[in-house]
């Protein structure tokens, strides 16, 4: 029997104990049991096998979407950049005729695994820089990407960003310096509620009036549950400098992801020799 005939069922019991109630039992304690007893088993024929929230049984036609919880990265399942600046990289890449175009980054796909881009939010402090990004694998749930960056701080930039990742290490009051951060991205989707980014990165900053230069290698490892549609909450990790240590990040962060919108707030505190720091993230992109 389908859930419709359950029901009628039901609702035959409930008619015929109100029924029995007023007519062959005058006692109120037994009408009301007998009321009870057929509102429970109406109760039962709905929640039971052949009810609302049962599986369809065979040959029955469904009667709308299943009740159950679904977990799902909904349009888009990897994010196209990490929140943290510099450190943080993602192992996905748009793919040809894809565009990114964001508070923190805005991006091309150049061919199948290929795409540049520029980060715009240092261009007003005088660091003007450059990207790009090769995809070396990829497969289904997982994308293991190279991304090589320039940067160049002008007189004076290091000095001046809101929250300067450069505070501890450069003063260029004077001088110019290059910054060049090569990354190996991997993203992981092992289950369907959860994904791994892991980014290992060697910067090397050089001054153009220098003879040397300095190589920091950094790893950071972010955690992302998907407990609803469309709703991620992601636990970020990272490490600069190992055994030249220079700082240790830890942050939380949340990510929206509609349709071709993306949303990211997040905070993020770095502990180095010099002291903590606290900082909040924030970004917001299309996908096209």
């Amino acid at each position: 029997m389908n859930h419709l005939g359950s029901r009628a069922g039901g609702a035959h019991l409930l008619l015929q104990a109100g029924y029995q109630a007023q007519g062959h039992d005058r006692s109120p304690v037994a009408s009301r049991c007998q009321w009870l007893l057929a509102a429970v088993s109406m109760l039962a024929s709905l929640l039971c096998p052949g009810g609302l929230l049962a599986s369809q049984v065979p040959g029955d036609k469904p009667a709308g979407p299943a009740l159950r919880y679904d977990p799902s990265w909904a349009e888009h399942r990897f994010s196209v950049n990490g929140l943290y600046p510099l450190w943080e990289a993602s192992g996905h890449t748009l793919g040809l005729g894809g565009a990114h175009i964001g508070t923190s980054h805005i991006q091309v796909g150049l061919g199948k695994r290929i795409q540049v881009g520029l980060r715009p939010v240092p261009y007003p402090f005088g660091a003007p820089n450059l990207h790009g990004r090769f995809g070396v694998l990829t497969k289904e749930g997982f994308h293991l990407a190279f991304q090589g960056e320039v940067m160049v701080l002008l007189p004076g930039a290091g000095n001046s960003f809101a929250s300067s990742n450069f505070k501890s290490r450069i003063n260029n009051w004077a001088k110019t310096y290059v910054v060049v951060p090569v990354s190996l991205a991997a993203s992981w989707q092992p289950l369907k509620w959860l994904q791994l980014n892991q980014s290992l990165t060697v910067m090397g900053v050089f001054g153009l009036t220098e003879p040397s230069g300095r190589v920091t290698l950094g790893y950071f490892v972010n955690l992302e549950l998907v407990p609803l549609r469309r709703h991620g909450f992601v636990a970020h990790f990272g490490e600069v400098g190992f055994w030249d240590h220079d700082f240790v990040v830890i942050g939380a962060s949340y990510r929206l992801n509609f349709r071709a919108f993306e949303l990211r707030l997040g905070y993020f505190y770095r502990r180095s020799a010099d002291g903590g720091q606290g900082a909040p993230a924030f970004s917001a992109s299309f996908r096209m």
